[in-house]
């Protein structure tokens, strides 16, 4: 149980806890589309600024890295707690 709750994706997702899955994670990329007023491109290439680059699609990367690093700091430090004092509450 442990295992698999530290493996989760930390924006609430089923999925594990994996680059290969932020870059796609729904929940992520839902606030990221709502915070600049259109959903980002469905093409991987475009999210990733590998093709059609452009001030928007680079800001939004920008914007779900930091927001990923922010909310990941977060959690591994209520993890840490919990591991170290074993405080249910600090989950």
């Amino acid at each position: 149980m442990h295992d698999s709750f530290c493996n989760r994706c930390v924006f609430g997702c089923i999925a594990s806890d994996a680059l290969e899955h932020y870059v796609l994670c729904p929940v992520l990329w839902r606030v990221i589309g709502r915070v600049f007023g259109s959903p980002p491109s469905d093409s991987l290439d475009v999210v990733l600024v590998l093709s059609a680059p452009n001030r928007v699609s680079a800001f939004r990367l920008y914007a779900a890295a930091t927001i990923f690093h922010a909310c990941r700091a977060s959690h591994l430090v209520r993890l840490r707690a919990f591991a170290e004092n074993n405080e249910s509450e600090a989950l």
